[in-house]
């Protein structure tokens, strides 16, 4: 079969959301933290002012980690490849949480492929094979289509 390459790349803008959103989580947190004078009530739980400000000082760190993953996947989305190649032999996966490493992997070593709904009218295809599972979303694709044929493609090369 002919080689064929499939447009494929992280979304920047939802990475840098999510860095965003992080950032206004560190600010909040860090700010209640900083001028709490008053204990906090959740869904019947009081605090008293040293605990609410634990409890903001600890809504501030978990959005510092968010920021933090947010600017890595920012940077790795940049750093990605620009498409998904299916090749005679077999098909370029990106691999591992990052997704920086891409790994050549032959048909024959392709165990199975599903593909999920998720919401949003989106979906995931987990293609197992002998390396481990990859996920590739189709938001990662230029439109639902181009994920359906690259999708159809690999399981006609299978």
């Amino acid at each position: 079969m002919q080689a064929k390459s499939f447009a494929f790349n992280q979304s920047v803008a939802q990475s840098l959301g999510c860095a965003i959103w992080g950032a206004v989580m560190c600010a909040t947190g860090g700010y209640f933290a900083l001028s709490n004078e008053v204990g906090l009530i959740i869904k019947g739980i009081e605090l008293d002012v040293v605990e609410a400000t634990v409890f903001y000082s600890v809504l501030s760190l978990i959005g510092m980690g968010v920021v933090v993953v947010g600017l890595n996947l920012v940077r790795c989305a940049r750093l990605s490849a620009d498409s998904l190649e299916l090749t005679e032999d077999g098909v370029e996966l990106p691999v591992g949480f990052w997704r920086q490493i891409w790994l050549t992997v032959s048909y024959q070593e392709i165990l199975a492929i599903e593909v999920t709904s998720v919401p949003g009218g989106k979906y995931v295809a987990s293609i197992d094979t002998s390396y481990g599972i990859c996920r590739l979303a189709s938001a990662s694709f230029v439109d639902n289509g181009q994920f359906a044929d690259f999708v159809d493609d690999l399981s006609v090369r299978l």
